[in-house]
């Protein structure tokens, strides 16, 4: 379960969509049109219906021009375990850039990886509620791990200023890490939302139930982070 939060505003930052259990994907069922997966993913809407969420994406001054960092590596987690998530941060920021859409992103490491506009954490969840503790950004602390966790943080137009992604070491299989990183990236620059619909499992990395083991960004997910994002 991957959790997604937007949190408003900079100088008082406020919680819209957060909770441990709070709901972050819609239900469907079959092929949605491109209108319907987009709203979807981006507003949370359900099949033709209002948007739950207010769509948040990067200012065009900054979407060119993104840094993301592997910012911190909580103790328990392997050699092993670092290293794939750096490989993966590199391989997904290639299979973004690479997309089509009118955004850019570059991988950043030692001490600048802190000043990042994206920040990713690798964390040891906490205690037999397994939270999340030690992270700098404000909102993840005291929330259960989960396999992985975006938050971004937007200003009052809903453009987002900074990310975060927490990835627990829990998960040790490095095929699925990179999935999962693939996936948190592309959910840090505003694509939020996840579906539950059995016809994409296979073929989107915004399904809610699917394998963790998509490696690209194809079909209608391309499409929408192309809309996202346009020249």
């Amino acid at each position: 379960m991957w959790i997604r939060t937007i949190i408003l505003g900079l100088a008082i930052l406020t919680t819209l969509v957060s909770t441990a259990f709070a709901r972050d994907h819609t239900f469907s069922n079959g092929a949605l049109t491109d209108e319907q997966f987009y709203q979807a993913i981006t507003c949370k809407a359900n099949v033709d219906g209002p948007c739950q969420e207010k769509p948040a994406r990067w200012p065009s001054f900054i979407s060119n021009q993104l840094t993301v960092g592997l910012a911190q590596v909580q103790k328990g987690t392997t050699k092993a375990q670092e290293e794939v998530v750096r490989a993966a941060l590199q391989e997904s920021i290639s299979i973004i850039n690479a997309s089509g859409a009118n955004v850019k992103l570059r991988y950043v490491s030692g001490i600048m990886a802190h000043r990042t506009w994206i920040k990713v954490h690798i964390i040891q969840p906490q205690g037999p509620k397994h939270l999340i503790k030690g992270v700098s950004l404000k909102g993840f602390n005291g929330l259960r791990a989960q396999n992985a966790r975006t938050q971004v943080y937007v200003n009052k137009n809903y453009k987002i200023a900074r990310a975060g992604v927490t990835i627990s070491n829990s998960v040790t299989d490095p095929l699925q890490l990179r999935a999962i990183v693939l996936e948190e990236l592309v959910q840090s620059l505003g694509l939020m939302w996840d579906i539950e619909n059995p016809h994409y499992n296979a073929i989107s990395i915004f399904s809610q139930s699917g394998p963790d083991n998509l490696l690209k960004i194809q079909g209608q997910d391309r499409a929408i982070l192309q809309r996202h994002y346009p020249f």
